[in-house]
């Protein structure tokens, strides 16, 4: 368990009752992770979701690797040759993990981190119970998801506009 104050002044935390944030605190822990640590791994099952304290965790994912050579067998599967890049950072006070908060539950990305970091982490299994019995404060944390998903699209959209751009 965590103090309450630290979430409060979070801007993820903001309109959260002070009730809500009790058992946001309840369902939480202050960790530490070193520096190259896998957090997670795209398309893993998460059942934890951080806030990130201190330190800065690098985004990747999986892409398909041009430069192998890959059959159509491996296509029709799925079982292609990929190699990991970079897609993004994230730095202090940035929610990491947002896909614990969203069925499938399944990782859109993997995490590492790039520094020592300090991390405020979720418990989503004692979490997802609470929610379950109080739709008011469910709605807002899919709504708190769906804000940082938004702003990630438009990152991502900003980015890709920026390579389209500078390619042409």
């Amino acid at each position: 368990m965590i103090s309450p104050e630290l979430l409060r002044r979070h801007r993820f935390f903001a309109g959260f009752s002070h009730e809500q944030l009790d058992e946001l605190a309840m369902a939480a822990d202050d960790a530490s992770i070193s520096t190259n640590h896998w957090i997670f791994l795209e398309g893993e099952i998460l059942t934890q979701f951080f806030l990130l304290l201190e330190g800065s965790v690098t985004l990747t994912q999986n892409i398909p690797d041009r430069k192998a050579r890959q059959t159509t067998a491996m296509h029709v599967t799925g079982n292609l040759t990929t190699r990991v890049v970079n897609i993004g950072t994230l730095t202090e006070q940035e929610i990491l993990g947002w896909s614990a908060l969203i069925p499938p539950n399944k990782s859109t990305a993997g995490a590492q981190a790039m520094t020592e970091c300090r991390v405020i982490s979720f418990d989503m299994v004692r979490l997802r119970r609470i929610l379950e019995q109080n739709c008011s404060f469910s709605h807002l944390m899919t709504l708190k998801a769906a804000q940082i998903i938004r702003e990630r699209l438009r990152m991502r959209r900003i980015e890709l506009l920026g390579d389209y751009v500078q390619g042409a």
